[in-house]
């Protein structure tokens, strides 16, 4: 995109006119979206990493929410040499608000870190939907 952005900015100093340079960088973009929403698909998934004190409230509350597994690691801070739990949960993009909301009421000291996920793989969950493959 860099190069195109430059393409477009030498084109606006060439015709003395940033009207069509503009409307062709917003053409670029939309067009960007539109590739990458075909590839990606509308339901992008998130992965949450959550460090928490509280992890069988937080992950029963998720769990039930949600009506999905949570996965639990055990993990040792480094700075704080203190064992934690680490819980682990998939979720879809319109899921994300809720998710920060329910962690907050059961956690608010906990540390959560979200990630996009490109794909999911399983024979129970695909971004908060049941797979009835093979069924």
């Amino acid at each position: 995109m860099a190069y195109n952005v430059v393409l477009y900015v030498v084109c606006a100093i060439w015709f003395k006119s940033w009207e069509i340079p503009l409307y062709s960088v917003v053409a670029y973009y939309v067009g960007i979206k539109t590739v990458d929403f075909i590839v990606d698909g509308l339901d992008k998934a998130k992965a949450a990493i959550i460090i928490t004190d509280n992890m069988e409230e937080v992950a029963k509350t998720i769990s039930d929410e949600f009506k999905r597994g949570v996965t639990v690691m055990d993990a040792k801070g480094f700075y704080s040499n203190t064992d934690k739990q680490v819980l682990y949960v998939v979720v879809n993009r319109f899921e994300v608000s809720k998710l920060k909301k329910l962690i907050m009421m059961k956690d608010p000291s906990s540390f959560v870190s979200l990630l996009d996920v490109s794909d999911t793989l399983g024979n129970q969950v695909k971004l908060g939907k049941v797979n009835n493959l093979g069924k």
